[in-house]
């Protein structure tokens, strides 16, 4: 079935056309082309029409389609997240080394984590954006500070520090990923948002570090 577009948006606002159009990827090509058809109607200037600053306004609508970076991220997210629940479930299940319930349970708690945030970004949420970008942020900063131990015990030419440094940079190119426009935008992440996010996995890992220079100090 064929949605109209023009009925739906014929009532919207300019500010909120100018949105659509804005964002032609976030869109289905005929929601795209009716928001302009209705600014055009309205005497809408072209220059007007690309005025509006997005990403401090932006609203999504259920027209909205995820962009081509996210589903990316999403399939990348997923591959690490079933590569890790083999390695822990090998552990349990297949070496038999560990039988003891308990360890077992706090050992799948990251994953149940993990699913939870997915579920978050598929739903489109703020939190989720937060806390995967937080989760990267961390993951890329505390690999980066073990990449000492990694050169001198384990090296670079072996399948452990192979897939050790694959995980960093899966994690920095998720976190960078992250702050693109089109992804702030289908998550409708402000400025403010962008800060405070952005200051809470700095101030983390920065305890990250303290802690751990003071555990190599002797200090705590």
């Amino acid at each position: 079935m064929h949605f109209d577009f023009y009925e739906r948006y014929k009532d919207y606002p300019d500010t909120e056309l100018q949105k659509i159009t804005q964002q032609p990827d976030a869109y289905q090509p005929d929601a795209v082309d009716a928001a302009l058809r209705i600014l055009k109607e309205r005497g809408v200037k072209e220059e007007k029409v690309n005025s509006i600053h997005l990403l401090d306004s932006f609203e999504i609508t259920e027209e909205a389609k995820p962009p081509k970076l996210l589903t990316l991220l999403l399939v990348l997210l997923a591959l690490e997240f079933l590569w890790k629940f083999y390695n822990t479930a090998k552990v349990f299940f297949y070496d038999g080394s560990i039988r003891d319930t308990s360890v077992l349970l706090i050992s799948f708690i990251p994953f149940v984590y993990s699913v939870f945030v997915f579920y978050l970004l598929l739903k489109r949420k703020s939190w989720g954006w937060i806390l995967t970008f937080v989760s990267a942020s961390l993951t890329a900063g505390g690999r980066i500070m073990q990449l000492d131990s990694l050169f001198k015990y384990i090296g670079l030419d072996t399948v452990q520090g192979a897939i050790f440094m694959a995980i960093t940079f899966l994690n920095l190119f998720l976190a960078i990923s992250l702050w693109q426009k089109e992804i702030l935008a289908f998550f409708n992440i402000t400025t403010e948002t962008r800060r405070w996010t952005a200051l809470a996995a700095f101030c983390i890992l920065a305890l990250l570090v303290l802690y751990r220079f003071s555990s190599e100090l002797g200090t705590f």
